[in-house]
């Protein structure tokens, strides 16, 4: 349960709580500080989904930027009967969220389809620039939960 969730509900947050976020923000620093609102769990759920789309897709594994539709495609195959679209969905959030997905953005012209061939979708130039700005937003984040970190560790 988040801070949040405790400040909504009325009651205030332990001190082990904050160790414990803190703990797993150092830990994990991708799934729980720069995107904390959309995980139930801390990101377990949907790392675990996104690392069974890697292994199946090679194009996710390589991070390639995806075609625009392409979760109707991971639905409909074979290979991920039993896959949740909730789940499916976080776990693309969270992919094309990272700094590995977005730099591929930046970095190439065409999008690319489940079997990794280059579709018609081209990467439109406020696409890229859209990509930058994510790229530096991380970034920034990254560098303010260091900082956080470290002030935490000097309190201790």
């Amino acid at each position: 349960m988040s801070t949040l969730t405790l400040a909504r509900v009325g009651k205030r947050p332990d001190s082990g709580l904050k160790e414990k976020l803190a703990r797993r923000r150092a830990l994990n620093p991708c799934v729980s500080l720069f995107r904390p609102e959309l995980f139930t769990d801390g990101g377990r759920t949907e790392i675990q989904t996104l690392s069974r789309l890697a292994e199946i897709f090679t194009v996710i594994a390589d991070a390639y930027p995806l075609k625009r539709g392409i979760r109707h495609d991971i639905l409909a195959d074979d290979r991920t009967k039993g896959l949740s679209r909730t789940s499916l969905r976080k776990a693309l959030v969270v992919h094309t969220g990272s700094p590995r997905y977005l730099k591929s953005v930046i970095a190439e012209d065409f999008r690319r389809d489940l079997d990794n061939e280059i579709t018609a979708n081209r990467v439109t130039v406020s696409e890229k620039e859209y990509s930058r700005d994510q790229l530096a937003q991380l970034n920034t984040n990254k560098l303010a939960a260091i900082a956080r970190l470290e002030s935490v560790g000097e309190e201790s």
